[in-house]
C-alpha cells in the first residue's frame, strides 16, 4: 500500500475514486469511455477494487498516464479510508448507501460512515461528487471543503451543492435508455444502450464526472450512446423466443428491486419470471431483506418467482404475503435442485416470448441457472 502510495505521487497522474453499495463497476466503465478520447488512462480491471486490486492498478500506471480511473469496494471497517490514502482522490463519487456487506459492517450508518471517508480524502481543489437522493450519504457534504456536484433522480435531494446535475424525463427505447439530464438551466438529451432504472443513476453520476473532468459535452454523450452491457449485468440475451436477462454478477436488496423494475418496465411480455438466488453477506437481517424483495417481485408483476438457497422460503413468503398464488411461487434448496426442475420443466411451464430475470449473489453462482435453460 506505501509502494502504491508513493508510486502514485512520484508519476503525477490525477485519479477519480468511485465507491458505493450499487453500481461502482458499471460507473467506472462509463467514466473511462468519456476520458479515453482525450486523454491516455488506466482503470480497474473489472471490479479488483480491494486492499489488492487498487494497488495492483495504480502500480501498473506508467508516465504519460493522465488519469487512474479507481473502483473503491469494501466489505470490512476502515477499507475505503485506507484505499482514499493510496489513491489520493481528485475526484470521489460515491453512488449510493444500500444495505450490502452488513455481516461486517453492521448497518446503513456505519457504510455511510465508511463510505464518506472517500469524501474526507479530497483535496481541496478536488470534487466531490454525491447523490443527492441517498439521505445517508449527502449530509456528509457539509463536511467537505471543496467544489461540490450533486445528481438527482427524484428532483428534491439531500444536503447543499454548487452544481446540481437533475435527471429532467426518461424512457425505455429498445434494450436501452433515452433520458433528458438538466444542468446550468440547460436540458440536454442522452440516449444510452445499458437497460435498468439503476442505471439512470450510474448514468448521472458518471456525467457529473464528465462535467467535473471537463469533458465536453459531444464526447461525453458519444460514450454514453456507445455504452452496452455486459454478461452478468442486465444483459439482455436471446434464446429462442424468450429473452433472459442475465443480472448474475451479484446482488444486495436494492439491485434486486432495481432489477426487477427492468423486467416490469422493459418488458411488454404477457409471461414475466423472475429466479432470484439468495443475496449473501446480510447478517442479522437476512431473512428480512428476502422476505422484502419477495414482496416486491410479486408487486412487480410477475407471472412466476423462482427462489432458490438458504432463504429461498422468506422471499416465496414474502410473495404470498402481498396476494401472489401459490402456484406461481416456488422455493429450492439449492441450485442443483433448481437446476434439475429448469431441464425437466422450463420448456414445458415457459410460453414462447417468456422474458426471464436470473439474479443472486457471486457467491450462489445464477449463471448455472441460465445454462440449465439454455443448455
Amino acid at each position: 500500500l506505501s509502494l502504491a502510495s508513493w508510486y502514485r505521487k512520484n508519476l503525477g497522474f490525477k485519479t477519480i475514486c468511485i465507491t458505493g453499495s450499487c453500481g461502482k463497476t458499471s460507473t467506472k466503465e462509463l467514466i473511462a469511455s468519456m476520458l479515453r478520447p482525450r486523454f491516455n488512462i488506466i482503470s480497474t480491471y473489472k471490479n479488483f477494487n480491494n486492499l489488492v486490486g487498487v494497488p495492483i492498478t495504480i502500480l501498473n500506471a506508467r508516465r504519460g498516464h493522465h488519469w487512474a480511473v479507481l473502483e473503491l469496494g469494501m466489505n470490512q471497517p476502515g477499507e475505503i479510508g485506507t484505499l482514499s490514502q493510496v489513491a489520493g482522490p481528485d475526484i470521489g463519487v460515491v453512488t449510493n448507501v444500500c444495505p450490502a456487506h452488513l455481516e461486517g459492517l453492521g448497518d446503513l450508518d456505519q457504510i455511510a460512515r465508511e463510505k464518506a471517508s472517500l469524501l474526507f480524502a479530497l483535496k481541496k481543489d478536488g470534487v466531490a461528487i454525491v447523490n443527492l437522493d441517498d439521505p445517508k450519504i449527502a449530509p456528509y457534504l457539509d463536511t467537505v471543503e471543496c467544489r461540490k456536484i450533486g445528481f438527482t433522480l427524484e428532483g428534491k435531494g439531500h444536503g447543499a451543492v454548487e452544481e446540481i446535475i437533475r435527471l429532467a424525463s426518461w424512457r425505455p427505447l429498445g434494450y436501452g435508455i433515452d433520458f433528458e439530464v438538466e444542468m446550468a438551466g440547460l436540458k440536454e438529451s442522452f440516449f444510452c444502450g445499458i437497460p435498468g432504472l439503476g442505471n439512470l443513476q450510474n448514468l448521472m453520476a458518471a456525467i457529473s464526472v464528465g462535467i467535473a473532468a471537463g469533458i465536453p459535452l459531444e464526447i461525453i454523450k458519444r460514450a454514453i450512446s456507445s455504452a452496452r452491457p455486459t454478461p452478468g449485468r442486465l444483459y439482455f440475451r436471446r434464446y429462442g423466443n424468450w429473452l433472459i436477462i442475465d443480472d448474475t454478477y451479484n446482488a444486495n436488496p436494492t439491485s434486486m428491486k432495481n432489477a426487477l423494475s427492468t423486467l416490469a418496465f422493459w418488458s411488454d411480455a404477457l409471461f414475466r419470471c423472475a429466479i432470484l438466488g439468495d443475496m449473501l453477506e446480510l447478517g442479522e437481517k437476512s431473512q428480512e431483506l428476502h422476505y422484502d424483495v419477495g414482496r416486491f417481485a410479486a408487486s412487480s408483476g410477475l407471472s412466476m418467482l423462482l427462489a432458490v438457497g438458504r432463504y429461498a422460503n422468506a422471499v416465496c413468503q414474502g410473495a404470498l404475503q402481498v396476494g401472489m398464488s401459490e402456484e406461481k411461487v416456488m422455493a429450492f434448496k439449492d441450485l442443483s435442485t433448481l437446476n434439475s426442475w429448469l431441464r425437466a420443466n422450463a420448456v414445458d411451464l415457459f410460453p414462447s416470448h417468456a422474458w426471464i430475470l436470473v439474479k443472486g449473489s457471486r457467491g450462489m453462482q445464477m449463471e448455472k441457472a441460465i445454462e440449465a435453460l439454455t443448455g
